[in-house]
């Protein structure tokens, strides 16, 4: 993988959500209670999820474009994807662990070009960034129904 790095996600390999470093999953280290866990790294270039070095991990290169922002969305009903923000003024969806692509939401209508790589994609599925100078935009990735 090349270019730098945009994002590293610990995710619970059983689940696919995040794992993270609680103060409960520390103190649980010590009666041999562990987290299988992965670690998912996004750079400009592609992702790629790190397993043990027993198991093979998925990889996934961006062949047009470049990734500007990229997280891990958790949805109520349909479960765990990484999202990215391609420099096009996209945002593409990939299943985990198999890093296939599930979806594709064009944004760069709502968003300034200038400044895709601000946008933030947030774990519960919604987009934050600018609109001009002044104004900014929310938004759901997959819609709720509720109107700009």
């Amino acid at each position: 993988m090349e270019g730098p790095v945009i994002k590293i996600i610990p995710l619970n390999s059983d689940s696919g959500k995040r794992a993270y470093a609680t103060q409960q999953a520390v103190a649980n280290l010590r009666d041999g209670i562990k987290v299988p866990g992965v670690l998912l790294g996004v750079t400009k270039s592609g992702s790629r999820i790190f397993r043990p070095p027993t198991a093979k991990g998925a990889h996934r290169s961006w062949e047009d474009f470049d990734c500007l922002s990229a997280n891990v969305v958790e949805l109520e009903t349909h479960g765990v994807c990484l999202s990215c923000v391609m420099s096009n003024g996209v945002v593409k969806s990939y299943s985990i662990p198999g890093l296939k692509e599930i979806s594709e939401v064009k944004i760069g209508q709502w968003f300034e070009q200038d400044r895709l790589a601000e946008i933030i994609v947030t774990g519960a599925g919604y987009i934050f960034g600018w609109t001009s100078e002044a104004e900014c935009l929310l938004l759901h990735m997959w819609g709720k129904g509720d109107s700009l």
